[in-house]
């Protein structure tokens, strides 16, 4: 979620002027219900530089102590490669060491599951002891073949050890509903494959106590 004004960028601001606190924190963020607030994104590389990892991690552990759950979209870089990229992969290695459990998303195809393979002896360096749980998403029988299931499941255990995913099913017409009504998956199908996929997700991540939930995608 964007905004013309990044709540990331105003919340890592007060952090870095000594003045964030929960009340700054509250104020830097959107409500979106009783129970979840945002802290908008960034919309353009070059604002990457305005997080500083300080002040990051500074308002991740305000997050902490304001709300139950912290959820991080820390997008796929793990790399630096460019300054920009710096700066964004600075802000993915710092919201991986103030997380308790990674959920790290892998795209449902060849190219998908090859980025991700090249990234996760990296990603498994910088989680260190602390519980990864890989997501298949968009799974479709047509971008990998038959048996898609039992493929992928093969390939990750073969090349990076891993014996359990969730796979969620691709449904672009339920994704598009809920983004087109400004609704969750819950909302809009309850009965879903794919939201029964999250709520298999969101029980493994329930059994991780004192949990601050990074999201990395290696897909994106």
């Amino acid at each position: 979620m964007l905004d013309e004004s990044s709540g990331l960028i105003a919340a890592c601001r007060r952090a870095d002027q000594g003045t964030l606190d929960l009340a700054g924190l509250a104020r830097s963020a959107r409500s979106l219900s009783r129970e979840l607030r945002v802290l908008t994104g960034i919309d353009a590389p070059d604002r990457w530089s305005h997080v500083r990892p300080a002040a990051l991690a500074r308002v991740l552990r305000m997050a902490r102590n304001a709300v139950d759950l912290t959820v991080v979209d820390a997008g796929f870089c793990l790399d630096e490669g460019s300054d920009a990229n710096r700066c964004r992969s600075a802000a993915t290695t710092t919201s991986i060491a103030e997380a308790d459990a990674v959920v790290a998303v892998v795209a449902a195809d060849h190219v998908g599951i090859g980025r991700f393979v090249a990234a996760w002896p990296t990603l498994q360096e910088l989680t260190s002891e602390r519980p990864v749980h890989v997501v298949v998403n968009r799974v479709r029988s047509r971008a990998v073949g038959r048996d898609v299931t039992g493929q992928i499941d093969e390939a990750l255990r073969r090349l990076c050890g891993i014996t359990e995913t969730v796979l969620v099913v691709d449904d672009p017409e339920t994704c598009d509903a809920a983004i087109r009504d400004g609704r969750t998956i819950g909302e809009v199908a309850p009965r879903s494959p794919l939201r029964v996929a999250f709520a298999s997700l969101a029980d493994r991540l329930a059994a991780t106590e004192s949990l601050r939930i990074l999201v990395q995608d290696s897909a994106a």
